[in-house]
């Protein structure tokens, strides 16, 4: 499951070591702690030593907003990257917290819509970028938007993996079934590398009935159980307070449930470096369903609209 990404990097014994892991984390349903994830699960992962950039892909903004970098973007954003405006290494920020850094999102987005649509190449234009530059991170994690967009579909065109956080209810578990759908076009048509890192549960209360039964319904689900983490963030009010103190959980409440599943996540994630797995991906079932579905497929892919 795991990717070898495409940048190499040397250290400072000289040895080639494997590009960063680029992981979107994404579901087209809104409310179900992308955000929450992409930050701290970023932060977890650069307590434990490594060295994390995030980028805040929604237009929304909450992520730019959460690290209080509105004010000091100046043009220095996501959007400024697709336009090509500037280079992908002038719009980073760095974090209060030891390897952990962040691209915001501004409002140059009326330049990017004109931009993609153009001529063809618009679902490349972040790969492009990354492809450019020899990036010493090992995780870039990309907090994706709700709407399927031409900025999500930049996103995973650039990605080798895919979390998917999915709200422990039936209306999320349902949504999520449906953006499989929408990333099995993704996945033939311009990025057939694409692989899921992990379902992830979230929002999780056990003093639901109904909490319970959709988590039982998912790990028994065929390929949805192959795919999904072991690690269940569970509700807690710590982690929905982190955008009012503008601090991560583990700089928030450190000992708080969030901060520890939040851990136990990135642990779960180092720890599949080691473990590949040979299960064939959902994303590939799903494509050959819709393939059988659809006799569109193969169409040329169009910029959505924002």
């Amino acid at each position: 499951m795991i990717n070898n990404g495409f940048n190499n990097r040397i250290n400072s014994g000289g040895q080639t070591l494997k590009g960063p892991r680029k992981i979107a984390i994404a579901n087209k349903k809104g409310g179900v702690g992308k955000t929450t994830t992409t930050i701290n699960l970023g932060s977890a992962l650069a307590k434990l030593g490594r060295k994390v950039l995030i980028v805040d892909g929604d237009l929304q903004g909450s992520l730019t907003s959460w690290l209080n970098l509105g004010d000091n973007v100046n043009g220095r954003d996501l959007g400024a990257i697709l336009t090509g405006i500037i280079p992908f290494v002038d719009a980073i920020f760095e974090i209060e917290e030891e390897n952990f850094f962040a691209i915001p999102i501004d409002n140059s987005l009326n330049e990017l819509k004109l931009n993609f649509n153009g001529d063809g190449g618009w679902e490349m234009a972040l790969k492009r970028e990354l492809d450019n530059w020899p990036l010493g991170y090992d995780y870039i994690l990309f907090d994706c938007p709700a709407s399927y967009n031409a900025i999500l579909i930049n996103i995973l065109a650039a990605s080798d993996e895919i979390i998917i956080p999915v709200q422990t209810e039936i209306l999320s578990l349902n949504s999520t079934l449906s953006f499989l759908e929408n990333l099995s076009q993704i996945k033939q048509s311009i990025n057939p590398t694409l692989e899921i890192a992990g379902i992830l549960p979230v929002m999780f209360d056990k003093r639901t009935r109904h909490s319970k039964e959709i988590l039982e319904i998912m790990a028994e689900a065929p390929n949805l159980g192959n795919h999904l983490f072991k690690t269940v963030i569970r509700n807690n009010i710590r982690l929905a307070e982190g955008p009012m103190r503008s601090r991560t959980i583990f700089r928030a409440s450190p000992s708080s449930n969030g901060a520890v599943d939040y851990m136990l996540l990135a642990e779960e994630l180092i720890d599949q470096e080691n473990n590949e797995s040979n299960d064939e991906n959902i994303i590939s079932e799903v494509a050959i369903s819709s393939q059988s579905e659809n006799n569109n497929s193969g169409d040329a892919l169009k910029p959505p609209e924002f």
